[in-house]
């Protein structure tokens, strides 16, 4: 299965049965059974009704992003399997003391994913002072134990994020001038993060809504109208995926009034997706970051659910 990207002025339409992709400049792409989702990152793309009743019948996921990445509208099938029992465990588990737990074990696997990842880089590029970096990371980690409530365990996340960005600072090509992570900087690879992670997000929302969660009710961020908290949650763990992706593919972007042009969205998008799509390790099993992201999500699923005793929580390793 794969995704098509839209990045250029385009119509989305149905003739004779078929959708299609037609561009301004004339190219014309057939949206067939292998596609399973259309990511819109232009402001303008047209699509038709006719187009989205046959892609909601294909199954075919649409989502369209904005200058920033994140996602602002999506079209899928309205019907989900399991939504009524695992979203009735998942509110239950905001007040049982589950939801706790699975706060405990998403910031856990995040603080460590940004332990390896350090740990890869300094192995690669041998640098000794990321492999004790990556120590201190651990640290907090198991420190996490001791928390008892969402706050304590942002608090942890703080300070892991302070050891982990300012190495990344370190190793970072130097033509993108980063100085570290900040969500509304202006330079290219703040801008690139901001962007992947809304792929991320994406992906993370997808996965949900597939497995019959509610993308809005969470157990580590804050419920708030509008806010996906429980997309927000989940993204964590996989957030150094996007990290790898984008500091070291080398990708040369530009920068148009403060926002990524047209053609560099499309390359993050594909970095991104296809990083998913690379080889990483779950203990010492070789596998995708994707398939781990189905797989812990199913499994919080199930965990809810009672349906098992336990949460595995989804740290990997590269190389």
């Amino acid at each position: 299965m794969s995704r098509l990207i839209v990045s250029k002025p385009s119509r989305i339409y149905v003739r004779r049965g078929v959708v299609r992709v037609r561009s301004a400049d004339g190219e014309e792409l057939v949206v067939d059974s292998t596609v399973d989702s259309i990511l819109v990152v232009s402001s303008r793309v047209s699509i038709t009704s006719m187009a989205i009743r046959a892609l909601s019948n294909m199954g075919v996921d649409v989502v369209f992003l904005a200058r920033n990445g994140e996602p602002v509208a999506r079209v899928y099938p309205p019907i989900i399997n399991k939504t009524v029992m695992t979203r009735r465990a998942q509110y239950e588990a905001l007040l049982n003391g589950k939801g706790l737990y699975v706060a405990k074990v998403i910031t856990r696997a995040k603080i460590m994913n940004q332990a390896n990842l350090l740990r890869y880089i300094g192995r690669s590029r041998r640098i000794d002072s990321l492999r004790d970096e990556a120590v201190k990371l651990d640290e907090l980690a198991m420190g996490l134990e001791r928390a008892g409530e969402a706050s304590s365990i942002m608090e942890v996340e703080a300070q892991a994020a302070r050891h982990y960005w300012q190495s990344i600072a370190q190793v970072a090509p130097p033509e993108y001038g980063f100085k570290g992570r900040d969500q509304d900087g202006k330079d290219p690879l703040n801008l690139m993060l901001n962007y992947g992670y809304g792929v991320l997000r994406y992906i993370v929302e997808k996965a949900l809504l597939i497995h019959g969660f509610d993308p809005y009710a969470g157990f580590l961020h804050a419920d708030k109208s509008g806010k996906p908290s429980l997309t927000l949650d989940i993204m964590e763990p996989f957030r150094p995926i996007v990290d790898k992706a984008l500091v070291f593919a080398g990708l040369r972007v530009d920068v148009v009034s403060g926002f990524l042009s047209y053609e560099s969205r499309a390359s993050i998008i594909k970095t991104v997706t296809e990083e998913f799509q690379g080889r990483v390790y779950l203990g010492a099993r070789s596998t995708t970051p994707l398939k781990v992201l189905n797989n812990f999500i199913e499994g919080l699923a199930s965990y809810l659910r009672d349906d098992v005793n336990d949460l595995d929580p989804p740290v990997i390793r590269w190389g």
